[in-house]
């Protein structure tokens, strides 16, 4: 089983003989009650949000309202093409997201007990944080509200506009992993020829680098 099929039916085990879920919607997860093709932008901003955070799932066949497992009630999710969301989503953020889906089927107790169980079908987008961040719109999004260079980070539930604190911490997070990238590099540039390096950060945390050639030849 996929882990990310197995994440989601343990998220929706949690629930009462009539399909109402005890989970809630959280900073990794967030219910739709069906998949629209119409409302990608609205989806490509939910995964921005957790592109900029954490990761997280959109999971469809869940009614929020009252929190209740009711399946997906046609074939929609199934039959998108992933290409074309892929270059949707793309067009409206940058850079590119990682992102994976996919859909299973899901036994719950008919409330009639003479009948069968009920047989649901479940999808599910996973969207993973990103390696480098932030994600930022790259044009505007009347209906979702979406203008060019918004940045999107998932609060509570909510998929909002990124905070100081939070816009704070990925710049010094990508800051600290650029730096150790490019000393990784030098090291490595080093064992091949001999070389001082003076390193020196500025209060912008900006790194600045100087390379200084140690001479071969001595007295010239």
């Amino acid at each position: 089983m996929d882990v990310h099929e197995e994440y989601v039916r343990k998220i929706l085990s949690n629930n009462s003989v009539d399909g109402t879920l005890k989970s809630r919607e959280s900073n990794t997860v967030e219910f739709k009650e069906a998949f629209n093709k119409n409302s990608t932008a609205k989806y490509g901003k939910t995964m921005a949000a957790y592109s900029n955070n954490r990761g997280g799932y959109i999971i469809f066949g869940v009614k929020d309202k009252p929190r209740k497992i009711i399946g997906l009630k046609n074939d929609n999710f199934e039959n998108m093409s992933q290409e074309q969301f892929s270059e949707a989503i793309n067009s409206l953020f940058a850079p590119a997201m990682d992102w994976s889906c996919g859909t299973f089927t899901i036994d719950l107790p008919s409330l009639d007990p003479s009948n069968s169980p009920r047989t649901l079908k479940i999808g599910w987008i996973y969207t993973e944080e990103a390696e480098y961040k932030p994600i930022i719109a790259q044009k505007a999004n009347d209906g979702e509200k979406i203008n060019s260079g918004d940045v999107f980070y998932r609060y509570r539930a909510r998929s909002e506009k990124i905070k100081f604190a939070e816009m704070s911490r990925i710049i010094e997070e990508r800051t600290a992993k650029e730096r150790e990238g490019l000393l990784n590099s030098l090291k490595s540039f080093a064992k091949v020829k001999p070389q001082i390096l003076e390193l020196s950060t500025t209060q912008t945390a900006k790194l600045q680098l100087r390379m200084v050639w140690m001479s071969h030849l001595t007295g010239s």
